[in-house]
């Protein structure tokens, strides 16, 4: 077989396996792709096209090596950026992700899934300013959109925009009323402008759908402490040691309670927690 004939093959399995995937049929398209390669190894949108559906697969590894050949080729192509940009950004490997997005959002700025998943890192990286940015042109481009609306919740939040992160976590939520993330948000939320009721019920809802989690317990056990209720706080906290014994914050809290409250030694003993240095902490310390 000729080199010109290879060619020819090469790019009739390549266009097969296009055709394939825009059908929905990976494996078809994967078998084409992986022969067309074999027949032509520096195909940038074979390596493209092959490495985005591994990494739709959830096999990010191979993913990874296929969009860097890509990239090797091809520069400047924006998607494969963008998927390596995801790839990273579920790495964690914020920085370098950050790095393909912009240049991704640079050749395509109204990409809303890229502008989605760089206003993540940006709150991730304390950059509220920017996130908020991100989630605006986003949110044009996908209104209504809870996880959008969550992040950018979060994002005036960590600014101090107190009531706008209310009403877009309120929002997030009636389009997504069990988001854990956005319940817990809203709850601490709610604490930090001392709307403790309404924290209370988010904290509640949030324990509702994981009963097991002691940050919660913590959590709670803190706004039933600000609303007085220190019976219930106890329990809580009792509950949160069955959970993670041993947990310093639990101490940290108790001496906290039991500052305003008598028996004092009695309630630490029941709750089987051992002798550690005083901490001096107030409650933001506890839900930032």
């Amino acid at each position: 077989m000729n080199y010109s004939s290879e060619s020819e093959n090469a790019e009739t399995f390549r266009i097969r396996g296009k055709k394939y995937f825009s059908q929905g049929k990976d494996f078809e398209s994967l078998v084409n792709l992986t022969k067309s390669l074999e027949l032509d190894p520096y195909n940038a949108e074979a390596f493209r096209i092959r490495g985005k559906i591994y990494y739709l697969q959830g096999r990010d590894r191979e993913s990874l090596t296929d969009i860097n050949k890509s990239l090797a080729l091809d520069p400047n192509n924006a998607e494969a950026l963008k998927i390596r940009g995801k790839i990273y950004f579920s790495q964690e490997r914020d920085i370098e992700s950050l790095e393909d997005l912009t240049k991704s959002l640079f050749m395509e700025p109204d990409d809303a899934d890229a502008l989605r998943i760089r206003g993540k890192i940006y709150l991730l990286l304390h950059r509220y300013e920017e996130s908020i940015k991100d989630l605006n042109r986003s949110l044009e481009l996908r209104p209504n959109n809870a996880d959008l609306l969550r992040i950018r919740g979060k994002a005036y939040c960590g600014l101090g925009l107190y009531e706008k992160s209310l009403e877009d976590l309120t929002k997030s939520l009636d389009l997504d009323p069990n988001n854990m993330d956005a319940l817990m948000t809203r709850g601490e939320t709610y604490s930090k402008i001392g709307k403790y009721d309404e924290s209370l019920a988010d904290s509640t809802k949030s324990l509702d759908l994981d009963p097991n989690n002691a940050y919660l317990l913590r959590n709670r056990a803190m706004t039933y402490f600000l609303l007085g209720k220190y019976e219930e706080s106890l329990l809580d906290l009792r509950r949160s040691v069955e959970l993670e014994p041993g947990n310093p914050d639990v101490l940290k809290i108790c001496q906290i309670i039991f500052s305003e409250i008598r028996n004092y030694d009695e309630d630490v003993s029941a709750m089987d927690i051992s002798d550690s240095e005083d901490y001096e902490l107030n409650y933001e310390d506890q839900i930032d």
